[in-house]
């Protein structure tokens, strides 16, 4: 929190550019978190921003209580009813409904369903909410594939077609909802109206929903790939490049490489160039060692747009490997003399350091310093700012216990993490998509349940690491301000002649002689230091020390943060005095089922987090559920196919 206050009172108040960056660096700090403490205690700040930066900053809030639809209406709903500083402004309510979206995203009910029903009903034609309600009704409805929801926002988009703003937003929304379908009646649909719309954001919102509804595809978007790529319009071309993204992720079809890399030295537009190298991220995220060596040539191109886009490529394809390799290739584009490459290679940055400590890679350090002397330099041109702003978010993200992940610890694709990527990647048009890369976070923790699904307190493994390897960077401090001293004002020496000068001449003329004392210049004291206790204490810090010996393991107590990197390092006990051991003993993260190995011995007692935690005055407080849950089985690992 001191970070984002820092970083807030380092930007000028006039630029709205960047106070909204800062604001959504709050957003993606404490994404899942539900901390919206810095909105709060800075409501007047943050209500400087308006029209559209207030629509950008009120989504924030989604961004913070994801995951949290208990309290959605609690949060927003002064928002909706104009309760709120600011709130009043339909660009708020607007944003207020996108923050609906993003908290209740995947939780297609009927009763979500029916407040963005209302909401388009209740818009008043504000194009600023109708474009609120559709993004957040397509996050809702998310591969769903359900036929009423993209009936609705289809009407929305054919029934304003005039309105570039929300044309744009339902365009978004019918390719959330239809997410991996191939529906053959949707994607006519959108190749028919993007030939027919006059407006560019319409058309390359159309364009990047087609590459959603390929999404995995793989060979059976073949058809319709080579018909985007054959296109006059360099837009629908844009989309090419991202369903070829979309439709191969994670495969590293050479074939779809060939392809991507054709139109990124070839075509004639640079937004296509660009998009063309970004994707090959998505294709090679699997095997992102390899990734550097394809694009560290056209990362030095005198085409900044192509620099760009080998930036973004690696920032996709290399999140959280701390890749020294990628690094060697971003660290000379944050010098870059194009602004927006600066900007793309910092955020590429974040992206692939984060959850990556300073003892695991000793430049994380320097890269931290870098984000923060740019935030702060005010000849810096503002693009670039903005990237540092924003980078310095995603290094945090979700209070640093999460981590930017295409594919599922089984190797799978995260249908989730792409979408949000390649929505996130729209923000070089439109800051507010900037909103959805919460989307491809996924938390690092390990949190261990038994037969009951509760957190019991005994169980622990270890860690073969030293402690301070995959530790939390430390907090900032704040700084305290000492009090001024007294000095002594300075006598200049031609002050002292003045004096003996003037003494002389008034003893001339029979002024009384100075007593031997008084004329006799006074002896010359030694000055005396005075240290306080508190520069003493610093003094002593200061002073080396020998540095204390690492153990080389310790032990973790359930439940904890987990890193990518720590995973390979965790040892479960398995002896005696162990009462729990995982079902699935190769899973290190995530929620792992325990089996007891022995009863409790005479006088133990086992205590559990939620028993702790159980609040009497809760809507529910022994957690009732109306699921039914699956009858006892046997399981087998090598049954199950488990890893």
């Amino acid at each position: 929190m001191l970070l984002i206050g820092k970083v807030k009172d380092s930007i000028p108040h006039k630029n709205s550019m960047l106070h909204s960056a800062v604001i959504w660096m709050n957003g993606i700090m404490n994404a899942y978190t539900t901390n919206d403490a810095f909105i709060k205690d800075n409501m007047t700040w943050i209500s400087q921003a308006t029209n559209w930066n207030r629509f950008s900053a009120t989504a924030t809030l989604g961004m913070i209580h994801m995951s949290n639809p208990t309290e959605a209406n609690e949060v927003l709903d002064t928002y909706f009813n104009g309760g709120a500083t600011g709130a009043t402004s339909p660009y708020a309510t607007a944003g207020a409904y996108f923050a609906y979206g993003l908290i209740h995203s995947n939780r297609n009910t009927e009763e979500v369903t029916n407040f963005f029903m209302d909401g388009y009903r209740n818009s008043g034609q504000s194009e600023a909410i109708q474009h609120g309600v559709s993004l957040g009704l397509g996050l809702v409805g998310m591969a769903t594939k359900d036929a009423n929801l993209y009936d609705q926002l289809k009407n929305t988009l054919f029934n304003n077609a005039d309105s570039a703003i929300i044309g744009e937003a339902a365009a978004y929304g019918m390719g959330m909802v239809m997410v991996g379908s191939a529906d053959p009646n949707a994607i006519e649909e959108m190749i028919s109206h993007a030939a027919d719309s006059n407006h560019e954001k319409i058309i390359r919102a159309l364009g990047i929903s087609l590459s959603l509804v390929m999404y995995g595809k793989e060979s059976q978007a073949d058809g319709l790939i080579e018909q985007m790529c054959n296109s006059k319009d360099s837009t629908i071309r844009y989309g090419g490049m991202f369903t070829i993204g979309c439709a191969y992720a994670g495969t590293a079809s050479s074939s779809a490489m060939r392809r991507l890399l054709k139109f990124a030295v070839s075509d004639t537009s640079d937004d296509v160039k660009r998009a063309a190298l970004m994707n090959i991220g998505f294709l090679n995220f699997r095997d992102h060692k390899q990734l550097p060596t394809i694009v560290k040539h056209l990362a030095v191109s005198y085409n900044p747009h192509l620099r760009y886009g080998a930036a973004m490529a690696l920032g996709i394809g290399c999140a959280g490997s701390g890749s020294q390799d990628a690094l060697r290739i971003l660290a000379p584009l944050t010098t870059d003399k194009e602004d927006f490459v600066r900007q793309g290679a910092l955020i590429a940055l974040a992206m692939v350091f984060i959850q990556v400590t300073d003892v695991q890679e000793p430049k994380v350090a320097t890269i931290r310093k870098l984000f923060d002397k740019m935030t702060a330099n005010k000849y810096e041109e503002v693009l670039s700012r903005v990237g540092a702003i924003i980078s310095n978010g995603i290094l945090n993200a979700a209070g640093r216990n999460s981590t930017i992940s295409l594919s599922t610890h089984d190797g799978n694709l995260r249908q989730n993490a792409v979408v949000g990527l390649v929505l996130f990647l729209q923000h070089w048009y439109w800051y507010p998509m900037l909103n959805f890369l919460s989307l491809a976070l996924t938390p690092t923790t390990l949190i261990a349940v038994d037969h009951n699904l509760k957190v019991p307190k005994s169980f622990s493994f270890t860690c073969k690491a030293t402690p301070n390897t995959y530790k939390y960077p430390e907090l900032m401090k704040k700084k305290e301000v000492k009090a001024i001293e007294k000095v002594e004002t300075a006598v200049l020496s031609t002050t002292n002649k003045v004096k003996a000068r003037n003494d002389r001449k008034n003893k001339a003329d029979g002024d009384v002689e100075m007593s031997e004392t008084e004329n006799k210049p006074a002896e010359k004291e030694e000055p005396k230091v005075v240290v306080s206790a508190e520069e003493e204490k610093k003094e002593t810090e200061e002073k080396p020390t020998e540095p204390v010996e690492q153990p080389l393991e310790y032990v973790m107590n359930n439940p904890c943060r987990v890193v990518r990197a720590q995973e390979q390092k965790i040892h479960y006990h398995n002896d005696e005095e162990a009462r729990y051991f995982p079902v699935m003993e190769n899973r290190f993260t995530g929620f792992v089922v325990l089996k007891q190995t022995r009863e409790l011995k005479e006088g133990e007692k086992e205590e559990y987090y939620d028993d702790e935690e159980r609040n009497l005055d809760a809507p529910n407080p022994d957690l009732v559920t109306d699921m039914v849950l699956p009858a006892a089985f046997e399981f087998d690992p090598a049954v199950q196919n488990a890893p």
